[in-house]
């Protein structure tokens, strides 16, 4: 049936020339496209009519395009390609004569077809007219001649030869029937793109090479692999006959070391709508599929319906894709760093479900590699990773599973997060995916804990590997030295013993070893398996944890003073004399440093047998316990009610030889047992005096972090009460023995200039009656003397009993005293003190430069007071007429007063601006306070605001008025920086 060209451009006049006014103005706007687009277009057409082949013919003045498509043109695409916006394609062809086509209009005004017995030429974009035919021996043809208006030949010639040396083999990689694209320049053939498929036996996925050739002897060669899915879902009708659209995915392939097919990156990651687009996808593989793309085809169109379903359907294909590629052994590492796994690449993406659908698969299929040799694949909530490689080999999938309680595998040794090429992979799969990282550190705490069994259940022949990693990890074991912090498995059960258990090599301390080497001879104490020292792995690992034989300081320290480390222990009363009397044994030949490791140990704890202040029995420590006949004559035995301390049982001393019970009696006081009163430094909130200061001192504030020192002696006032001569002598020997720090309490706010008073131990020793006389009385200190003070009371030259006033009172009783005391008051003074103090302060005066008697002539009406009889009237009138006598005589022997009058100059003014600065400068929570002495400023004015001066810096410095050369002063600051600061050059200028 002949085709009705006439019809076609009535129909087309009609629309294009009469309903629609300018189109082709319209044409030109809308033509957003690269000007040799329609290069693609006919690409289309060929691949739409099953063609095969297709070549460009480029001469200086056309192109000549053939192809060797089974259908030749009918009515129809005459329509279409004659149409503006009109095609006859469906979504299941490869494009269409649309917009994209029209760019031919470019270059031609009337390009030519010959497609079997129909040919035809359009002109004027819209009318397509009958030609004679051309013998293309069966093949179609388009000629595009360079003949539009203006159009430059050799611009055209070029643009054309550089689009189709672009095209690349690529252009055919998603064409069903297309697979040899030639390009012909001026008859000579230039290049060739060719594809051809490579047998795979596998549903929905094909193998390809693609090939260019440029000459006879250039063959360049791409392999790839196509995955598709079709979208039934999406199924449309057209002519009665049911659409199926398809998706493809395309892995590009190379080659490893082993000559093997690997995936390998394709840096060109432009969408493919059958043909490559503009819209790049960031991704590392090629995605195709038939979308609605813009008309310059930069971008897929947006909040499409048809657009969505088919990115739903691609990654739904990526999916499956990933399966395939596992199923054909290409599921590598490499692969899986080149899969979208950095989500930030893809936040304003369409194709964001593609990433997102990569978590799904990790989690849901067996798609990561272990570096198991019987599980090669896992899901991801059977993966661990770690960094560390001797960690992945030590461990393998069944012990993970003995830790952890489920089937694990280690994630393969190649993903790491040192390499640049895995980092990013390692950090996604963490990170993303949530799987768990194990480290060395949390793999030694989880097997060290004390419900773990692993360490047990572990052959013989794993230790070496064990012991040679924990080797490399010497921050968790080592000792502590300097900056570096003891590691904590020192005081982790990690080493397996000879009874089958694990132990710990160390105390909690972890200083005290409490696993051996085997001795020669028999022991109780923990011991390293035997047969593990036969590995060199493992004895040099113990070596540099400093593990040695057994000796009795380590029976003393593991086998004795552990079983009191219980509270309530239950040890009997004779094994706890067996032990006491082992560490004396130890003590009697001991190693000084062991011996003090031995004694930090015993003050921890119970083991000493106590008598109660109720008469009860039990284990106490020494700290809180004391000493009284038979060990030491103490006497604190009186006082045991107040102290609260339990008394060191004398039983002991029935089992012991002489030379035992002064060890015994030693070893106790070196341990801190209580055998004498102790002075301790306290806080001086509770010194009376320092309460008193703080009442008489308006302005103190307490602050915590300041200077706080003081010193008592504990419940000295309830021992005091006591009136025990015992307990005066505790007190006496503990204080006469001090030293002189603790009579002085110190206390500051800031840590600055600290104030200094009498401690608590002083004040409360001087004013009660507590030391005996030799009478047998309780006094003061200051009234006792050396002669009166009781037999066996030592005498120092102490400090601390100046202060406390001993002998104070007694002095004054001496027959040189009371001679002097005469003396003074018969020179008027009421006491010797007086009289002194007198002579001091003369002395003062004369040192200063001055004369007494003109200060005493100064002061003479204070020195001789007028005696006022304020009850008597006419007395007192005739006192006051005495005063104003001696007044007046006094007024008449002063000089004159006489003024000069001088000339000065005086500053203008002080703006009341720079008054109210200064006023909201240093005045703080309705405060005012003075910039030298910081003090508040001392009254205030009638008003109610503070009194200050405003002070200039300097008088002659400045010759402009600034409020900055002000500052705000007391009265008494003010007066010394006039008169001693600014009227001295040198001073004010420093």
């Amino acid at each position: 049936m002949s085709i009705n060209y006439e019809k076609i451009c009535k129909d087309n006049l009609l629309e294009y020339g009469e309903g629609k006014k300018g189109y082709k103005q319209k044409l030109f706007d809308e033509l957003n496209v690269e000007r040799p687009h329609f290069i693609y277009e006919l690409l289309q057409n060929a691949e739409d009519v099953d063609a095969t082949t297709i070549s460009f013919h480029l001469y200086n003045d056309r192109l000549e395009v053939f192809h060797n498509g089974l259908r030749n043109f009918n009515e129809q695409d005459v329509i279409g390609i004659s149409g503006i916006f009109e095609s006859s394609k469906d979504k299941s062809k490869k494009g269409k004569f649309g917009i994209g086509f029209k760019s031919i209009y470019l270059y031609t005004k009337s390009p030519e077809i010959y497609s079997g017995e129909e040919s035809f030429i359009i002109e004027d974009f819209n009318f397509p007219k009958k030609i004679p035919n051309k013998d293309i021996k069966g093949k179609n043809l388009f000629i595009i001649k360079f003949n539009r208006d203006g159009t430059d030949k050799n611009k055209s010639f070029t643009e054309i030869k550089e689009k189709l040396l672009e095209l690349g083999s690529k252009t055919l990689l998603f064409l069903d029937h297309l697979n040899c694209i030639e390009y012909y320049l001026n008859d000579k053939l230039e290049c060739r793109y060719k594809k051809e498929p490579i047998e795979i036996k596998l549903k929905n996925c094909s193998k390809w090479h693609l090939i260019f050739e440029k000459d006879s002897s250039t063959k360049i060669f791409e392999n790839w692999l196509i995955i598709a899915r079709e979208c039934p879902e999406l199924a449309f009708d057209i002519n009665g006959q049911k659409k199926i659209p398809l998706v493809q995915i395309g892995y590009k392939l190379g080659k490893d070391k082993d000559k093997n097919d690997v995936i390998i990156n394709e840096n060109d990651d432009l969408l493919v709508v059958y043909f490559p687009t503009e819209k790049r996808t960031g991704f590392n593989f090629l995605i195709q599929g038939p979308y609605n793309t813009t008309l310059s085809r930069d971008d897929i169109k947006k909040n499409d319906e048809w657009n969505n379903n088919l990115i739903k359907e691609t990654s739904l294909l990526f999916i499956d894709s990933l399966k395939i590629i596992k199923e054909l052994n290409l599921l590598s590492v490499s692969f899986l760093c080149l899969l979208p796994i950095r989500f930030s690449d893809f936040v304003s993406s369409p194709f964001k479900q593609i990433p997102e659908k990569l978590i799904t698969a990790f989690n849901d299929y067996e798609l990561l590699p272990t570096n198991d040799g019987n599980k090669k694949f896992s899901m991801s909530g059977n993966i661990k990773i770690s960094r560390n490689e001797s960690l992945r080999k030590l461990i393998d999938s069944v012990q993970l599973q003995e830790i952890f309680g489920n089937k694990y595998y280690w994630l393969t040794g190649e993903i790491t997060s040192e390499s640049g090429s895995t980092k990013d992979l390692y950090d996604y799969l963490k990170t993303n995916l949530g799987i768990d990282e194990l480290v060395p550190t949390d793999f030694c705490k989880i097997i060290t804990e004390e419900n773990s069994t692993f360490l047990r259940r572990q052959k013989e022949t794993w230790y070496p590997d064990y012991f040679e990693f924990l080797n490399g990890l010497p921050s968790h074991w080592r000792e502590e030295s300097g900056s570096y912090k003891a590691g904590f498995l020192r005081t982790k059960k990690f080493i397996p013993l000879e009874d089958g258990s694990i132990g710990a090599p160390f105390l909690n301390d972890g200083k005290t070893p409490q696993i051996f080497y085997p001795p020669h001879g028999e022991t109780d104490l923990p011991i390293i398996k035997r047969s593990l020292l036969d590995y060199p792995q493992v004895k040099a690992f113990l070596k540099q944890l400093n593990f040695t034989e057994p000796d009795l300081s380590n029976e003393i320290i593991i086998g004795i003073l552990q079983k009191y480390k219980i509270d309530g222990n239950t040890v009997d009363r004779d094994d706890n004399i067996r032990d006491i009397k082992t560490i004396i044994k130890y003590y009697k030949t001991k190693d000084d440093k062991k011996w003090q490791e031995i004694l930090e140990h015993l003050k921890t704890i119970r083991i000493f047998q106590c008598i109660l202040p109720n008469e009860n029995h039990s284990y106490e420590r020494a700290s809180d316990s004391y000493i009284d006949a038979p060990f030491q004559r103490t006497g604190l035995l009186e006082i045991e009610g107040i102290h609260k301390k339990a008394r060191i049982s004398p039983d002991y001393l029935k089992f012991m030889k002489q030379d035992e019970k002064e060890i015994f009696t030693n070893i106790l006081i070196d341990l801190n047992v209580m055998y004498k009163l102790t002075i301790e430094r306290v806080s001086i909130i509770c010194n009376s005096k320092f309460r008193k200061w703080r009442e008489s001192d308006l302005n103190h504030k307490y602050v915590s972090g300041g200077i706080d020192i003081d010193y008592n002696i504990p419940f000295l006032e309830e021992y005091i009460k006591i009136k025990s001569p015992k307990i005066s002598k505790l007190i006496w020997d503990v204080i006469t023995n001090a030293s002189k720090d603790v009579a002085k309490a110190l206390y500051s706010e800031n840590r600055m200039n600290p104030k200094s008073i009498s401690s608590q131990l002083i004040n409360v020793l001087k004013r009660k009656k507590w030391l005996i006389d030799s009478n047998g009385e309780f006094k003061k200190p200051e009234d006792v003397s050396i002669d009166t003070l009781a037999d066996g009371f030592h005498y120092n030259e102490s400090i601390i009993l100046r202060e406390i006033g001993f002998g104070f009172n007694s002095e004054k009783l001496g027959q040189d005293y009371q001679t002097k005391e005469a003396q003074a008051k018969s020179l008027g003074f009421s006491t010797l003190e007086e009289a002194e103090t007198m002579v001091a302060l003369m002395d003062n005066i004369k040192k200063l430069g001055e004369d007494p008697k003109n200060i005493l002539d100064k002061y003479s009406l204070r020195l001789n007071p007028v005696d006022i009889n304020f009850d008597d009237p006419i007395e007192n009138n005739q006192v006051i007429e005495k005063i104003q006598e001696r007044e007046m005589e006094d007024y008449q022997k002063k000089p004159v007063v006489t003024y000069t009058k001088k000339e000065r100059s005086i500053r203008d003014y002080v703006s009341k601006i720079t008054t109210q600065l200064l006023v909201d400068k240093y005045t703080h929570d309705d405060e005012m306070w003075c910039q030298i002495c910081t003090s508040k400023m001392p009254f205030k004015n009638i008003d109610g605001t503070y009194y200050f001066e405003a002070v200039q810096l300097f008088d002659d410095y400045f010759t402009r008025e600034t409020d900055a050369q002000y500052i705000a002063l007391c009265p008494l600051c003010a007066a010394k920086y006039k008169y001693l600061i600014k009227k001295d050059t040198a001073v004010r200028f420093k």
